[in-house]
């Protein structure tokens, strides 16, 4: 579950991430992973499946404006860690506005869980 509707950022220098649960149950579904804040650099992504989604189940990950941005259809019907697959070529790496992102499932599937996640570093350097 998202927490609050502001960007979550630490005083200290370190990586910071956002996570979602995401259940199969609810079907296709549009889930919102967090608030990155401005000026930040997204540095990892993925989705972990904890039990495997059934049917067509698939992620896509990126922020609102771009729901593929950072990973694109990647099929979670089988348990494991996913990285994202596109973040090595995507511009969607840096935000210059607080951004929301989100996790796109696909497909058919009626269960599975998994956690959808982003890393990112804000220029909190001052």
């Amino acid at each position: 579950m998202v927490t609050g509707t502001t960007a979550r950022q630490y005083q200290t220098q370190q990586t910071h991430y956002i996570a979602v649960d995401v259940a199969g149950s609810d079907g296709a579904q549009t889930v919102d992973i967090g608030i990155i804040p401005a000026g930040s650099f997204i540095t990892h992504a993925g989705f972990v499946v904890r039990t495997a989604f059934n049917g067509t189940g698939t992620v896509s990950m990126g922020p609102s404006t771009d729901t593929d941005g950072l990973m694109s259809a990647v099929v979670i019907t089988a348990t494991g860690a996913k990285d994202a697959d596109d973040i090595g070529t995507s511009d969607d790496v840096y935000v210059s506005s607080a951004t929301t992102f989100q996790a796109v499932v696909g497909g058919t599937p009626t269960a599975g869980a998994g956690l959808a996640y982003v890393y990112y570093i804000p220029d909190n350097r001052n």
